[in-house]
């Protein structure tokens, strides 16, 4: 992890102070598409120096230093920054490098069943702190699994990457594509934009978003500690 980015995270944590009220206005819905682009930018930077694996989940990117609380706090439902202490952060942090450092361990030793399981109990350590910072996050990466497209072939206008928790919002969220563009989509529109994007993800392979009432309810889960 980059130091500098992660006293930079420890700073905004103390940082961060109680809720707006009124916080759902234009000014609010641009700021939060502006986080929306932070994530993709992070997450494209990350896939080039991954061998063009994309991140599994923006807690990843957060416990590495590489977005701050602020970016992954909704300024449309009042919040200035997620709600996670500094202890919870540097005991997730440590958790992601173990478990990193137990994938490529196992990928040493897949003949040694008792070592694979110490490794798979370390990564399933990570999924569950993992678990704990998505909940506190405002915001969905929804990259698990996907692969990139040397020959250009998928429908990148289709392909949602990351987008706003729809808890707290009554008349829509922001949605960051795979062509880089953030739309506001209204709720009514949304079982059509994810229905679309679960088809092209299955033409392709890829891991669907679960869907409860047509409205997103999870990210693909992550397949390995990442």
């Amino acid at each position: 992890m980059r130091a500098g980015y992660t006293m930079a995270i420890l700073a905004a944590l103390a940082a961060g102070s109680g809720c707006m009220r009124g916080a759902d206005t234009d000014a609010a819905r641009k700021k939060s598409g502006e986080h929306l682009l932070a994530i993709m930018k992070v997450s494209v930077v990350t896939a080039a120096d991954n061998s063009d694996r994309w991140p599994d989940r923006a807690s990843a990117l957060f416990v590495r230093g590489f977005l701050g609380p602020e970016i992954l706090a909704n300024p449309r439902i009042g919040k200035q920054v997620i709600d996670i202490t500094k202890a919870d952060f540097a005991a997730a942090a440590q958790a992601e490098r173990d478990a990193r450092n137990a994938e490529m361990e196992a990928m040493a030793i897949s003949g040694d069943a008792k070592r694979q399981q110490e490794r798979r109990a370390i990564i399933e350590k990570w999924h569950a702190l993992s678990d704990g910072i998505e909940e506190k996050c405002d915001y969905v990466l929804g990259t698990a699994g996907v692969a990139a497209d040397p020959y250009g072939r998928t429908d990148l206008g289709t392909l949602v990457i990351a987008w706003e928790k729809p808890q707290g919002l009554k008349d829509g969220i922001n949605i960051i594509f795979g062509d880089w563009k953030v739309q506001f989509v209204p709720l009514a529109d949304l079982p059509k934009v994810f229905e679309l994007n679960n088809t092209l993800r299955r033409d392709k392979g890829f891991p669907e978003i679960a869907l409860k009432d047509g409205l997103p309810v999870a990210g693909p889960q992550p397949a390995t500690g990442s």
